[in-house]
């Protein structure tokens, strides 16, 4: 598959780069996370206003008409400045209201600055049941949560999951923040007979959950490139026993095994948001790039602190902050163990499929 980015790709990409970089700066994300809540409220709002919020979602609707793979390059851009910003859930939860036919819950999210929180989480983290309409539980872990215009989560009915829509200002809903490795607001949400609109079904909560995935993975790449940009400068000016460290074979040697990790991930995250564009499920394909997002997380962060030395664990130098996002991104939706043994359930469950 050729991934070569047209002209339109290019400049979305360099768009969102300009924007996230500018405002992203260390001292700005410094700020935000001794404040307690890492949330850039104005930098959101920008990205909303300059449309990189609704890449994927038609122009009738007030998107930029896009796909989900351009979505997944304004998510790079993320990685790479590590924005404190709720875009993946927001921009994957607009895609399942357009994919679902509510237009007009979609229209009134793209009306404003707010966002929506989406979670596809069906584990034992998800209590939350749907009866006569209104929706009672717990789900965990749910990615800037607090504050969402509306949150769409998924519930038990009759045995069955469902996706449903929730204003979280209504009475019922209580939010118990978390705290997670990147900083990154996370939430448990409880639900006390809620009113829900009922968006979807398990088809459609499955259809959330691998673009999610995917979302982590664009997110991953853009983490693991920067690492890799800012290792690299820093091996050629820094020297030791009268040389430049990156002409030791050892650490060139290292720095070329990240690239090579970044590359495989690269293709594989490119071509599962492919997939996802242009059929309903991709399922080896994103778990495929899952299990590439968590290895290379985990190589490419230590390879890149160990060649910074002590540096690289220095909190007023900036590569901390990507590799703990690195770490974030790898166990977010399963660690390699988890994701190779879904890929070997989901091998058994069509092997033929899998062979082609």
């Amino acid at each position: 598959m050729d991934f070569s980015l047209n002209e339109i790709q290019q400049d979305i990409a360099r768009l969102a780069e300009q924007i996230l970089r500018r405002a992203s700066t260390p001292e700005r994300l410094k700020a935000l996370e001794a404040g307690g809540q890492r949330l850039d409220r104005a930098l959101w709002a920008e990205l909303v206003e300059a449309g990189l919020a609704a890449v994927a979602i038609p122009e009738a609707h007030g998107g930029a008409g896009l796909g989900f793979f351009e979505s997944c390059l304004v998510l790079e851009q993320v990685g790479r400045t590590v924005a404190a910003v709720p875009l993946p859930g927001h921009g994957v939860g607009l895609l399942a209201l357009h994919r679902a036919g509510a237009e007009a819950a979609l229209d009134e999210l793209l009306a404003g600055e707010g966002w929506l929180a989406a979670s596809a989480r069906t584990d034992a983290g998800n209590s939350v049941r749907a009866e006569g309409g209104r929706l009672w539980g717990a789900l965990g872990a749910v990615a800037f949560a607090e504050g969402a215009r509306r949150l769409l989560l998924p519930a038990r009915r009759d045995g069955a999951w469902q996706l449903y829509l929730i204003d979280p200002a209504q009475p019922g809903v209580r939010f118990e923040a978390q705290l997670t490795t990147a900083f990154e607001p996370r939430a448990r949400v409880r639900l006390d007979g809620v009113a829900a609109t009922a968006v979807g079904d398990a088809q459609l909560t499955e259809w959330v959950r691998e673009r999610l995935i995917a979302a982590t993975c664009a997110v991953q790449i853009g983490v693991l490139e920067e690492m890799i940009a800012m290792s690299t400068r820093y091996v050629s000016e820094r020297e030791q026993f009268g040389a430049k460290i990156g002409s030791f074979q050892a650490v060139s040697h290292r720095m070329a095994d990240c690239y090579i990790d970044l590359m495989n991930l690269r293709l594989l995250g490119h071509s599962a948001a492919a997939m996802l564009e242009r059929q309903p499920l991709a399922t080896l394909e994103v778990l495929a790039a899952q299990s590439w997002c968590a290895e290379a997380g985990h190589r490419v962060s230590a390879s890149c602190q160990h060649v910074h030395g002590g540096m690289g664990h220095d909190r007023d130098y900036p590569l901390w902050r990507y590799a703990v996002w690195a770490r974030h991104n790898e166990l977010v939706h399963g660690g390699a163990s988890e994701t190779y043994a879904a890929i070997g359930a989901a091998i058994a469950r069509a092997p033929a499929a899998a062979a082609l």
